[in-house]
């Protein structure tokens, strides 16, 4: 197998006659590592993957695998030639064709036996020996979804592209599945996309981030760059909730005041209203701070407790440790961790 290289989007863009799907996007995808690229429906994502896997053509810039040009407008590299993995959120199998056959499909270059041999090792690897005779009606959501996965790394793409790939199935499955896919990909060592509107499954999976919007690239680097140092608050909303606040700066403390609680912060460069997001769990108990709110609700989410707090009037839900033995109708003492708040 040859050494994986990256596959790259120069400045591109995508019209489909008068709407401009993606705009002057550039991304790398890099050999051993997944890129989530994140965005609300109708942010361009799954345009800018078909643009990657060839089965669109950009209006301006290019698509390269490496050095080699696989699209710029005027030249198109076909899908086919292309020589990268899909795989689809309706798992597209072929339903007159077992798992072991749907497997099999793109190695029709291999002799027959080479060929089997390949899809009973795939088989292995996504653990459905047993259902290598089962078709697809035959197989639940998340075998087919494996099959899939296994169909579109057997013939050793340089590249797998996923378009929302686990968003059908159930919970319990979810996470099975896309532990099969990453790791298969991280064992061939080639790039990987994953196309998804779920911050959680890109910042869990992901080693790159992209957020898109509106056809743009708004900001990628690691999840945690992201979640730590959004680009503005829509790109803070989109990996997780935030609490908007408008906020105050005082000179004296170095602080910027908000109805909630004050934190650390260098003097904002402008002048006018100031506009903070904090995420809900910038928010610690400490019985030491002055910031004393009320307690109007306690809920359960999993480890965490989620409460509903108020103070001057200014309602907000947030998240603390359920070590924290809470109840509601008390009052609780809060400090703001910084890191977790955002000025914009």
């Amino acid at each position: 197998m040859t050494l994986p290289l990256p596959i790259i989007a120069e400045n591109v863009s995508c019209r489909f006659g008068d709407q401009l799907i993606v705009d002057d996007a550039s991304l790398v995808l890099e050999p051993g590592r997944t890129t989530a690229l994140l965005g609300a429906s109708g942010a361009g994502k799954s345009t800018l993957l078909r643009l990657f896997s060839g089965l669109e053509s950009p209006s301006q810039g290019r698509i390269l695998h490496g050095d080699t040009l696989l699209s710029d407008g005027a030249i198109l590299v076909p899908a086919e030639r292309r020589r990268i993995g899909i795989v689809f959120q309706d798992f597209a199998l072929f339903p007159n064709l077992t798992a072991s056959q749907n497997i099999a499909f793109g190695l029709a270059h291999l002799p027959k036996p080479e060929r089997a041999k390949l899809a009973a090792h795939w088989l292995d690897q996504i653990s459905l020996s047993s259902r290598a005779a089962a078709y697809p009606h035959q197989m639940s959501g998340g075998e087919q979804q494996r099959v899939a996965i296994a169909r579109a790394l057997a013939p050793e793409p340089v590249a797998l592209l996923m378009d929302e790939p686990f968003s059908g199935l159930d919970p319990a499955l979810r996470d099975e599945v896309r532990q099969t896919a990453f790791t298969a990909t991280a064992a061939l060592g080639i790039p990987s996309l994953l196309v998804t509107h779920d911050a959680g499954e890109a910042m869990q999976f992901a080693d790159n981030l992209a957020v898109m919007r509106s056809g743009r690239i708004v900001q990628q680097g690691t999840p945690e760059e992201i979640y730590t140092r959004p680009i503005d608050a829509e790109t803070a909303a989109a990996l997780g909730p935030i609490i908007t606040l408008a906020g105050t700066w005082n000179a004296q403390t170095s602080q910027i005041e908000t109805a909630l609680g004050a934190f650390a912060h260098a003097k904002p460069e402008t002048s006018g209203a100031i506009s903070v997001a904090i995420r809900p769990e910038a928010f610690i108990p400490d019985p030491t701070s002055s910031t004393q709110s009320r307690i109007l609700s306690v809920r359960r989410n999993g480890p965490l407790m989620l409460l509903e707090i108020e103070r001057e009037g200014t309602v907000a839900t947030i998240s603390v440790s359920a070590d924290e033995h809470i109840v509601s109708s008390q009052q609780i003492n809060l400090r703001l961790n910084p890191d977790l708040c955002f000025v914009f």
